[in-house]
């Protein structure tokens, strides 16, 4: 009977020490994290750049502090992100290092904290690489610990991939906008480079072009057409070399829309819908031979011409857009001039001088110079105009001359 007894009592015994202890004992547990120190890609002379260190796994601390190139990056700061579970302590930024504790496990997916650098302003071109180790030992990666139960504490070494941040000292390329230009003469158009990094400082750029007789560049990037032909615009950096260009098309200036309507026999004439007397002395279209002469300086100062009168002896010249006529008076010979293209043609009846006046054939110079001309038969209404008029717009032109004159 006593043994049982005392059986009965060491089995309560043994079942209470199980009890009391079992709160108390290691538990043990995997433990696994990961830190990863993100890249950071043309930073440039004086830049503050922010460095994340992220943190993938199950822990409830870590300690360690930052290794990189003091020569060449400045740590200014280490800082919790603001998604962490709760603060970072032990921030010695003298001494690069950080520590981080929880009174319990979590398990994260997140950028844990943040360091803020400054790159030295005597620092070259390089990747200068940014790594974790243990606090009390440089040479080893950065250790954690890991709070399993209540009563254990179980360090561990982590998973650690280096950082970098890249140092350019010259931009990596410059983009010039637009790619291509279409202008007409005496047309101007602003080009813009833009340089990458966009944080590089020295965003200065030469312009210059391959053929200043067609378009030219100033110094901050407008262009200007100058005559018919193709140019290259360029841009170069400053601090590196880098090019980019552009195409630049030049074609003759499109002259504004412009008629002359008269009559002939009659002192007045419309001019792009005003009416207006041909001039003060009574100047006004006459047939000849069946040919219609009209006033030159009236006809091709009114069509937005010029037209050039040293005296009865030299050539007379009207030019209009990229095209004139030269011809003399009394004289069938005219020549005609279109950019580099020389034609000579004969006319029906010799320019002469009326009057004080010099007049023209209507017909052979307006049409050498581009100009669309109409007669109405009968009426003797005449229409010079540019561009070439559709047979709404002849019908309206003719009822507005017959309504003046």
């Amino acid at each position: 009977m006593n043994i049982k007894k005392t059986l009965a009592w060491i089995l309560v015994l043994a079942m209470t020490f199980t009890l009391l202890f079992s709160s108390v004992l290691p538990v043990s547990a995997a433990s696994s994290a990961k830190f990863t120190v993100a890249n950071v890609t043309n930073a440039v002379k004086g830049q503050t750049v922010a460095v994340n260190v992220s943190v993938n796994g199950t822990l409830a601390g870590f300690e360690g502090s930052l290794v990189y190139d003091s020569s060449v990056l400045t740590l200014k700061s280490i800082e919790m992100h603001d998604k962490f579970p709760s603060g970072l302590t032990g921030n010695n930024v003298s001494q690069r290092r950080f520590n981080y504790a929880a009174t319990t496990n979590i398990t994260v997916n997140s950028v844990a904290f943040i360091c803020t650098f400054t790159v030295a302003s005597n620092a070259a071109n390089g990747k200068y690489n940014i790594s974790l180790k243990d606090r009390d030992d440089a040479s080893k990666e950065m250790s954690a610990f890991e709070i399993i139960g209540p009563k254990e504490v179980k360090t561990f070494t982590p998973t650690v991939t280096n950082g970098s941040i890249t140092v350019v000292t010259a931009p990596t390329s410059v983009t010039v906008s637009p790619k291509e230009l279409f202008l007409e003469t005496k047309e101007t158009a602003t080009l813009k480079a833009t340089i990458a990094p966009s944080n590089f400082a020295n965003k200065t750029v030469t312009w210059s072009t391959s053929n200043s007789a067609v378009a030219k560049v100033s110094s901050s990037g407008v262009v200007t057409a100058v005559e018919t032909g193709k140019a290259i615009i360029t841009a170069t950096t400053q601090v590196g070399g880098k090019k980019d260009t552009c195409v630049v098309m030049v074609t003759p200036r499109a002259m504004p829309t412009r008629y002359v309507s008269m009559r002939v026999g009659k002192t007045k004439a419309i001019q792009t819908g005003t009416l207006t007397t041909i001039d003060d002395v009574g100047t006004k279209p006459f047939k000849i031979s069946g040919k219609t002469m009209l006033p030159l300086r009236f006809v091709g100062v009114k069509m937005g011409g010029t037209v050039t009168y040293i005296n009865d002896n030299q050539p007379i010249i009207m030019s209009y857009g990229t095209k004139k006529v030269e011809f003399k008076l009394n004289s069938k010979t005219m020549t005609v001039y279109d950019g580099t293209k020389k034609t000579t043609i004969t006319l029906d009846v010799a320019a002469q001088k009326k009057s004080a006046k010099t007049y023209i054939p209507l017909r052979a110079i307006a049409q050498a110079l581009g100009f669309q001309v109409y007669y109405e038969n009968g009426t003797e209404y005449i229409i010079v105009a540019n561009p070439k008029m559709s047979d709404a717009v002849l019908k309206e032109r003719l009822a507005e001359a017959k309504k003046y004159f």
